[in-house]
């Protein structure tokens, strides 16, 4: 089969969605666990057996979480963390007007909670196996997931790609469920310059690999790897002629050797269960120590690894980290102000 080569370049673009996420802006707090509490404006509830659900059209969500925020800053409260929302034993006092059982010194009366569920279904945009991909002054708002997932891709590049509020009258807190972000078994080139990134609820960039766990070697040239991440499960990992390393996992450390794929083929289960293993043979015989009978050892696709430069960005007011690289290619950090990331 012929592969088809991407080039997309797109500009001006905004992306947004109002009705999803729970924010509650805390009114009075009662000895510590008694807090009476208003939700925004936008977010549609019922209160079942003293369970709070929020609701929308065709879907249900539980909130198991959430974020505090300071009320005019729109800062995440310092030293507060992921906190725990408990949504049994809720009251509903008046319309929008809700009385629940929190115990947080953190939650003051003016404090805004971000209530959030694990899930993260849907992206705000979506790549896989693009080429040359270009992202010119677009502004993602909100977006039940990453605010950028791409994946085995090559060649991205971001100028003024923004993950960020409307501006100082928007009344949400948070834009993004997890990271702004997200390069995954991508290669070639990563820029992103000149962008906001605030109130996601992970990092504004994180760039990784996928990683097969060796679990067999079969003879000095052929091996079984296996995914261990159940969200990497169903991934491509490799082609013929692609360059590989071995890892150490207890240290880290690399073998000096790297070596080349000449075949590779899915190890297929039952139809239900997606695609976890491996059998690649390489083109030189493999190291001794090479073994999971001696010792754990990762296996990673280096031709599937990018180079990235991230500058002149702005990362502020957000859950978890700044930035997260984990690749072995040159990598450019510079001019970049990370303000308030929690």
């Amino acid at each position: 089969m012929k592969k088809l080569k991407m080039r997309t370049r797109s500009s001006n673009l905004s992306l947004f969605n109002l009705k999803r996420g729970v924010m509650i802006f805390i009114l009075k707090v009662r000895k510590q666990e008694h807090i009476t509490s208003l939700t925004a404006p936008w977010v549609d509830y019922e209160i079942k057996d003293s369970v709070f659900y929020n609701r929308g059209e065709g879907w249900e969500m539980r909130p198991g979480s959430g974020i505090a925020f300071e009320k005019d800053t729109k800062r995440i409260v310092f030293n507060s963390g992921d906190i725990a929302v408990g949504t049994k034993g809720v009251t509903e006092l008046s319309p929008g007007r809700i009385s629940v059982r929190w115990k947080n010194k953190k939650l003051l009366p003016g404090t805004v909670i971000a209530m959030r569920s694990g899930p993260r279904p849907s992206p705000g945009i979506f790549i896989h196996k693009g080429k040359d991909i270009s992202l010119e002054h677009v502004k993602v708002h909100y977006a039940e997931g990453m605010g950028l997932l791409a994946q085995l891709t090559e060649n991205i590049y971001m100028d003024g790609f923004s993950v960020c509020l409307r501006g100082k009258n928007d009344p949400r807190y948070f834009t993004t469920q997890a990271d702004a972000t997200h390069f995954s078994g991508c290669w070639g080139k990563i820029i992103s310059k000149n962008g906001l990134y605030e109130g996601m609820m992970d990092d504004a960039i994180n760039v990784h690999g996928t990683y097969l766990k060796l679990i067999q070697k079969i003879d000095d040239y052929t091996v079984i790897g296996k995914y261990m991440h159940g969200q990497s499960y169903g991934f491509d990992w490799a082609n013929v002629k692609d360059t590989v390393q071995f890892i150490r996992s207890s240290t880290m450390e690399l073998w000096d050797t790297k070596n080349t794929i000449t075949s590779i083929s899915a190890v297929q289960g039952d139809v239900k269960t997606p695609i976890k293993e491996f059998k690649i043979t390489f083109s030189k015989p493999l190291d001794t120590e090479i073994d999971p009978a001696k010792t754990a050892i990762g296996i990673e696709n280096l031709t599937w690894t990018p180079s990235v430069i991230f500058t002149k960005n702005v990362i502020r007011n957000n859950r978890a980290r700044g930035a997260l690289f984990s690749t072995p290619k040159p990598v450019v950090v510079s001019e970049n102000l990370f303000d308030h990331t929690s």
